[in-house]
């Protein structure tokens, strides 16, 4: 018996998502994006970020990494509203 494949679409966004898996934060106007770490420093609070790009040949490149205080980082982020 011969199995049937059925293709189901999967969309960019998802894809990218599926590609560098959890902690994955995508830039909507580059090729850039923040991965983040499952390191979590729970003395100092701090949650690590990796900034990313592609280098010339299309694969994953980190440009820095950010040491960020987590209670800082959701404040900053409760404060914006969407319109």
């Amino acid at each position: 018996m011969k199995s049937k494949i059925i293709r189901i679409p999967v969309s960019r966004s998802e894809r990218e998502h599926n590609i560098h898996g959890t902690g994955y934060v995508p830039c909507n106007v580059s090729d850039r994006w923040l991965q983040f770490s499952d390191t979590y420093d729970k003395e100092l609070n701090l949650v690590f970020a990796d900034v990313m790009t592609l280098d010339h040949n299309e694969k994953p490149k980190k440009i820095c990494t950010l040491c960020l205080d987590i209670n800082e980082l959701k404040a900053e982020l409760a404060k914006i509203k969407p319109e």
